[in-house]
Formats: structure tokens, sequence, C-alpha cells
């Protein structure tokens, strides 16, 4: 057992050790050891990628901490530092003082925040996936089998339901007889709201049913997917559909058990498909620009949506980082709180998106400029509260995230589905924080309907086979 276990314990040394270094660098800085603690991380989160192609700790990739610290530093560090060392066709050639920013993040406090916490998130997942609290492997227990007996059928139903139903919402904006309403009020938008949520939902207990039956089941399963981010898509809400992509397979290969071979083809074939869907967006955006091909529109793409974005948010963030830290605007670091408070109740609620003020504070914008920016899930904390703001937000989503991984494995088979329905949510770091706590509770909420008829179904099905015993 010592042996099985070695890798996840060496990465759990070595993560612990990269994060009391990020911390240590952040305290005492020394600009030497910026380099060799950055591309440690690196080499930890490689390591921690690699871990997961071993079918005992194939969990972990329905795991959001893990995920959350992997996109981190991967996303929010590697482009970054792409952009500044290789010489491409820059979107920035135009504002020098929003790629000086970008440099700065590179070297700067900006990157050692945003390494310390996915060396943190990625520790904490790991340390859950190799102790459960009766001190066995977590990983090594049995995945859970959707068994729903004669009810599946029923349930199944259920869930193409609120796909189709999430589009039917979506598809509404787009003839005005119909989206009058939808758009016209408070209720109308609030079910508008919801397609996110219950075509997340459906998809994910499509493919929960699929695995371990008839190949038709799994073609359902394909299907429901491609509707459900279609019309996320018509929506313009690529982000979202991406990452229910990566949610769909997340779950299908933690469950599914698939060979490495196996899991590289699928994250290839998903990888492919992602690179599509961002330039069929571009297209419906913008047109073709500069008269492109579809290859050189591809290119464009990836390194606006790959490169650029995430370059230009690490280079707002190291700009908020220097004019916020250590205090920031002295607020209380639980300010979050405020937004599970309806506004019905609070008429004077303010709001907590600020992408159009970060544009113009930190991001180099012009004054009248009307463009929402991010500066990532670490931002808002530090603006509000400096240090304090950004140590009571990590604690926050390291405690909460945990909770919700540990509850989800003890409720099957509606734990684990409901947790890949959320990951969405729970994954992205481009998002400011208060809102990125409110709709990770709205959007359970809104799932609620479907989850607790599983729960009943489920509970029947177990009791059934009990009786039989």
């Amino acid at each position: 057992m010592r042996s099985e276990n070695l890798p996840i314990d060496v990465l759990l040394a070595g993560l612990g050790l990269a994060w009391a270094g990020l911390i240590g660098a952040l305290v005492w800085p020394v600009p030497a050891l910026h380099a060799p603690l950055q591309f440690f991380m690196y080499l930890l989160a490689f390591s921690a990628a690699i871990l997961v192609l071993s079918p005992r700790y194939r969990a972990l990739v329905v795991s959001p901490l893990f995920l959350l610290g992997l996109l981190s530093c991967l996303f929010f560090t590697i482009p970054p530092w792409v952009w500044t060392h290789i010489s491409i066709e820059s979107m920035l050639a135009t504002a020098p003082d929003r790629t000086a920013a970008i440099r700065r993040f590179v070297d700067g406090t900006g990157q050692l925040v945003v390494q310390q916490f996915s060396a943190l998130a990625l520790l904490t997942s790991l340390a859950l996936a190799r102790f459960r609290p009766t001190g066995r492997p977590a990983a090594t227990s049995p995945m859970p089998v959707i068994d729903l007996g004669a009810h599946s059928a029923k349930f199944a139903a259920g869930a193409i339901v609120a796909i189709l139903g999430g589009a039917v919402f979506i598809a509404c904006q787009y003839f005005p007889a119909a989206g009058g309403w939808w758009g016209g009020g408070r209720a109308g938008l609030q079910l508008l709201f919801a397609a996110g949520p219950l075509i997340a939902i459906g998809v994910v207990t499509l493919i929960a049913l699929a695995i371990g039956r008839p190949p038709g089941w799994t073609v359902l399963a394909a299907v429901g997917l491609a509707v459900g981010c279609a019309a996320l898509l018509l929506t313009f809400a690529a982000k979202l559909s991406v990452f229910l992509a990566l949610a769909s397979l997340a779950y299908f290969v933690a469950h599914r058990r698939l060979p490495r071979r196996g899991l590289v083809v699928a994250c290839a074939g998903v990888a492919v498909i992602l690179v599509i869907v961002l330039t069929v967006l571009t297209v419906m955006r913008y047109g073709t620009p500069y008269g492109r091909g579809v290859g050189m529109l591809a290119s464009w793409t990836l390194q606006g949506k790959l490169l650029l974005r995430q370059a230009d948010t690490g280079g707002c963030f190291q700009s908020a980082a220097e004019q916020a830290l250590p205090h920031g605007n002295s607020e209380s670091p639980f300010y979050f709180v405020a937004v599970f408070v309806p506004r019905l109740l609070w008429r004077d609620k303010p709001g907590f998106s600020h992408g159009n003020d970060y544009a113009r504070a930190y991001c180099g914008f012009e004054p009248d400029a009307r463009h929402s920016a991010s500066i990532t899930l670490l931002g808002q904390p530090v603006v509000r509260a400096g240090w304090a703001g950004l140590a009571v937000a990590e604690a926050t989503l390291i405690v909460g995230l945990s909770a919700v991984t540990l509850l989800a494995d003890r409720r099957r088979p509606a734990g684990p589905i409901a947790l890949a329905a959320l990951l969405p949510w729970l994954i992205d770091f481009d998002q400011d924080f208060a809102l990125y706590v409110g709709n990770a509770v709205k959007m359970f909420l809104w799932m609620l309907p479907l989850l607790i008829p599983m729960v009943v179904i489920a509970s029947r099905a177990d009791s059934a086979r009990a009786g039989k015993k």
C-alpha cells in the first residue's frame, strides 16, 4: 500500500513546499527566487495532471479544487509567459501600458499570488483524494454505479425535458413575440437565467445513465450535450458551453474508467471541438476579421482567447495588486456575504459585478470606455480588503469546495452528478469572487427540481434491492 501511494505522497510533499515557498516570497520578496519557484510549480502542476491518467486517482478529474488549481496555474501563468517571450502578432501593439502590466505580472506579485493559490487548491484536492476520514484512500473506493431500475427511462425523460426546456428559454430571445415576456419582467429573466443550470444537470444526468448501458444511451447523451452546448452558444455564453463540455468529459472519464490511450484520445477530441466552438463564436460575433480564411481565423482565435485574454487578465490583476495591496479599500474581508441577501429584502443592495470599472481602473482602458474586464477570482478580495481579503477568500474557497466534495461523495448517485453539473461555475477562475459564491448557490437551487426526484428514486431502488436480499 505504501508503494502504491508513493506518487501522490511525493506530490503532496512537493505542493506543501511550493505553497510555503510562494507564501514566503510574498512576505519576504526575493526576486531571484521567483523563476525557480515558478518552474517548480509548473512541474508539480504537470505531475498532478499526469497522476490523473492513473485509474487509481481518476476521480480527481471531477474535483472542483483540483480543476480550479490546475486551470489557474496552467492558463493564468503559462499564456502570459508565452505572450511576453514569443514574437507573435500582438493585438496590444497600440496599448504599451497593458503590455507592460503583463510583463510585470510574469515576474511580479500577481504571478506569485495566483501560483500560491493553485498550490493550495491542488494540495487540498490531493489530500482529499489520498485520505478519507476513516484513513482509507478515497480514490480506491468504487465509482458510483447509476442504477435507477425501472425508473431510469422516466428520469432520462426528465433530463431531456431540462435540456430542451433550457433551449426553448434561450430560443425565445430570438422571437420578439415570445421573447418579450422573457426579457420584459423579473420573473421571465429568472426563468431564462435558469436555462444554464437546467441544461447542465440534464446533460450530466444523461451521461450518468449512459455509462454501463447499451450504445443507444451514449448516443442520446451525446445528442443532449450537443443540444445543450448549442443552446448556450447561441446566447454567446461561449465560456459556459466550454466548461459544460469539460465537465461532461470529466464525469465520463471518472466513471467510465477509460484506458490511458482512450483518455488521451477523448481529451484531444474535446480540444478540437472547443477550438471549433471558439472559432464559430468569433465568426458569429465579428465576422471573418480582415478577410482571413478558416485556418488563419482559428489561429487568430487561439491567440485571442487562449493567449491574449489570459495574459491581459493577468496584467489587470497585477495592476490591481500594485494599487490595492496591502490594505485595499479597507473594507471588511467578509463583504461577499451580502450577496446572499435577496434584493427583495434589500432594495438598495449594491452590485458585485464591476467589470467595466476594472477595465478603466486596472486594465488601461479610456475613462469613457464601455468594456468589461476581469481581474481573476482573487482580484476583487484584494481590491476590497487587501491581504486580509485574499486570505478570507482563499479560506472560503478551500473549506467550501472541500465540504461540497465530501458531501457529494456521501450522497450517491445524486451527489457526484450534482457536483459535475456545478463544475462550469465552480472552476471558472476568470470572474468576480462575490458573483462566484452567489452563482454557485443559485445554480444549485435551480438544479434541485431534478436532484430531489433523483434522490427519491435512487433511495427507493436501494430499498427494493435491500428487501430482496
